[in-house]
């Protein structure tokens, strides 16, 4: 199994992120409707637009203005086959929401690759509280192994994500898995460097790099900097490794929708004050 939780330190990113988990292609029934919600509150014919309001009203319970905040989590939960069903996978998504806590979620099981996955879009920030919900490594790793020990148990037929080797040589099959890691490699460099050439923003490479159906990930050390990618099968990719210039990439990351930025960044201000204004009613 492989779980990953990824940064994101935009509040574009809510929105793009719940497109990328509802694409029509990934799944074979109505994602909205289908999807798999954590502490919102959403009518039953509830819109895109509609969700990303409702993390936009929990993100503003956030006061910290620092830089490199966090605006959420793009989760992705990959499980080896596809012999699991649609409510095997929610199963299993009300299982993480129990071990995550009282955070906010919105997550979508897909069924386009040969692993069963799970996307899900996490507030930055626990239910109604200004305390960010991130993990430390530490915790990450201890909420997989407790993720793993529930799928093992409930569904015992999924094969195990352990390799044993078996001797000091390469056997044929390893060599053909290790040349089509290579050509892998090699169509994702392709489709990146098609992404990158098509691209005059940041989020325009984000979103053309969702219709290849990659993921960006970025450094903790810089927050605005895209480092790579990760491919459907959860491997992550570094752009040195594919050959691809950082720096093509950092230019683009400093061409941003600076305007859409600040008209979500006071849209939650205003939700925020509303909010306040709210409590001390209460109050009195």
């Amino acid at each position: 199994m492989i779980l990953k939780l990824l940064a994101r330190h935009n509040p574009i990113a809510i929105g793009t992120t719940l497109r990328y988990i509802n694409r029509e292609e990934a799944f074979a029934f109505d994602g909205v409707n289908n999807g798999i919600a954590h502490n919102l509150r959403l009518q039953p014919n509830a819109t895109l637009a509609d969700i990303e309001n409702a993390f936009l009203e929990q993100e503003a319970y956030r006061t910290s203005e620092r830089r490199g905040r966090i605006f959420c989590y793009h989760t992705i939960i990959s499980i080896k086959g596809s012999e699991l069903s649609q409510d095997d996978m929610k199963q299993i998504a009300h299982k993480y929401f129990e071990l995550r806590g009282d955070i906010v979620a919105f997550g979508i099981p897909h069924f386009d690759t040969d692993n069963n996955h799970l996307h899900v879009l996490e507030a930055s920030n626990f239910y109604r509280r200004d305390k960010a919900s991130g993990l430390r490594k530490k915790e990450l790793i201890e909420l997989k192994k407790e993720l793993e020990k529930y799928i093992q148990q409930e569904y015992p037929h999924i094969q195990s994500d352990v390799v044993h080797g078996t001797g000091k040589g390469l056997s044929q099959q390893q060599h053909n898995i290790a040349h089509q890691g290579q050509t892998i490699k090699q169509r994702i460099t392709l489709q990146v460097e098609t992404c990158l050439q098509n691209s005059k923003t940041r989020e325009a490479l984000i979103a053309n790099l969702n219709k290849c159906n990659l993921l960006h990930y970025e450094r903790s050390a810089n927050h605005n900097e895209i480092t790579g990618v990760i491919s459907a099968s959860g491997k992550k990719y570094r752009f040195r490794t594919l050959g691809i210039d950082q720096d093509r990439v950092n230019a683009l990351s400093k061409v941003r929708d600076i305007q859409k930025e600040d008209t979500l960044l006071q849209q939650m201000e205003d939700i925020r004050k509303r909010q306040q204004k709210q409590d001390k009613d209460i109050e009195h």
